[in-house]
């Protein structure tokens, strides 16, 4: 209805952005690995493999360290699983990451157009517009990007938060917000060493 066109928002930009930063790392370790990204799919952590799990958030810089949590069970483990929280902060800057940007580099390190094509479709991402979305107001700078662990001390409610280990009767979905000021975060050895078990090949 109409002419306006329709482009994901800011805060979607950023959102995909961020998954594809963790998509480039895990690629460039093993192309394989891909299929590790169900972001798109709306499945309950952005990355899955090899009993890892990798749950991926992005803000501006303006927001400090904290983020929006969307339902109880987004930073609920699996069981067998290790669950990770990657945390990106961006800017927008004229020379900054766009998505055109990253999905080349992520086509270089071995992964097919039609792949790409298949799950960013599913995220409302138009290759039509690709023009549009390598335009300056939908880069972003990079500013910081910190990896976490999710054990006890990260902040976050889960069902066994509540009586019984699930949610208040009549209360169908709850959204919050976590401030990581002062949650320890973990070296890039750390990180790097989570990556390669992800991208691990039996």
């Amino acid at each position: 209805k109409g002419t306006k066109e329709t482009l994901l928002s800011s805060e979607e930009i950023k959102g995909l952005i961020g998954e594809m930063l963790v998509l480039k790392e895990i690629v460039s370790e093993n192309p394989n690995s891909f299929e590790g990204w169900h972001g798109p799919e709306s499945m309950r952590h952005d990355f899955r493999n090899n009993n890892i799990s990798i749950e991926v958030k992005s803000t501006s810089l303006k927001d400090t360290k904290k983020c929006r949590i969307h339902g109880h069970d987004q930073l609920e483990k699996p069981d067998n699983t290790d669950l990770y929280f990657a945390y990106f902060q961006f800017e927008q800057d004229d020379m900054g990451l766009s998505i055109p940007k990253l999905i080349k580099e992520i086509e270089g390190k071995g992964v097919s157009r039609v792949d790409l094509e298949k799950k960013l479709n599913d995220v409302g991402f138009d290759f039509d517009k690709w023009k549009k979305y390598d335009e300056t107001p939908r880069r972003y700078r990079l500013i910081n990007n910190f990896y976490y662990i999710v054990d006890d001390n990260f902040p976050k409610l889960t069902s066994g938060s509540f009586p019984e280990g699930r949610l208040p009767k009549n209360v169908s979905e709850i959204e919050y917000q976590i401030n990581l000021e002062g949650v320890p975060d973990l070296d890039k050895d750390t990180t790097d060493k989570m990556i390669q078990n992800f991208c691990k090949e039996e």
